[in-house]
């Protein structure tokens, strides 16, 4: 099928877009993956963290809202590029090309409220809204966040496979693991961070004190998880594994 000018644009937009979207929800994943109280360094870096997350999760909604639910008219958006494209389609491409997207669409159909609501009544303005005589409640949890994203990035390559016939990379180079085998500049902020941690160094350092740690985490059931995140680090260090 041969692509209108037009339509080659507003692909490469929406295209844009997304690889923004996958790099906020990659970049906030790897705050809440990052062992912060199993390295003791959250005291000293609560703030990077909390604003890091707080703001890409914000962002991430934004983008969602601009990529697929905003209705205005001259916005643009993922369904519209849809529509757009449709119309130059035969029968049997529209077929495959709805009977792809159906899935996707009832996810996406149902995190519209939500995604209109936080965006519009907490993120974009401040309003508090009262429901029954209470202050309105709002909730999405980052791993439903990563959802939606996802369905967004099925909705742009389902249209692709159908018009674009081509791949497209929606991932910045250096955070795409086919490229780039090695730590990406955040996650090379974080190693930085866990460095710095003395729990690293703990156990040779101040043997009591590391051996007082070892007996609460066991009692609570924690002294693998601590120990997996305390060794990681330990070996960029050339340190000694640490078993009990």
């Amino acid at each position: 099928m041969k692509l209108d000018q037009d339509i080659k644009d507003d692909r490469d937009r929406l295209s844009s877009e997304l690889i923004w979207l996958n790099l906020t929800v990659s970049v906030a994943r790897k705050i809440i993956d990052f062992p912060w109280t199993e390295l003791n360094v959250m005291g000293k870096y609560k703030h990077f963290a909390n604003v890091t997350f707080k703001n890409n999760f914000e962002y991430a909604v934004v983008i969602i809202r601009k990529l697929y639910y905003d209705t205005n008219k001259d916005c643009l958006t993922l369904p519209r590029l849809k529509n757009k494209i449709i119309k130059n389609l035969t029968s049997q491409e529209k077929a495959i090309l709805k009977q792809e997207l159906k899935p996707i669409e009832l996810v996406l159909k149902s995190y519209a409220d939500t995604i209109n609501d936080l965006r519009n009544e907490r993120f974009a303005h401040k309003i508090d809204p009262v429901v029954n005589g209470k202050p309105k409640e709002y909730y999405l949890t980052f791993n439903q966040l990563e959802l939606v994203a996802e369905q967004l990035n099925k909705y742009f390559r389902a249209i692709g496979d159908i018009v674009f016939n081509t791949s497209y990379e929606l991932i910045p180079m250096e955070y795409n693991k086919k490229y780039n085998k090695g730590l990406t500049d955040f996650e090379l902020v974080l190693e930085k961070i866990a460095l710095e941690s003395d729990w690293l160094r703990l156990k040779e350092q101040r043997p009591e004190t590391w051996d007082s740690l070892v007996e609460r985490w066991t009692k609570n059931g924690k002294l693998k998880k601590y120990l997996e995140a305390i060794n990681k680090y330990r070996d960029k260090l050339s340190l000694k594994e640490i078993t009990v």
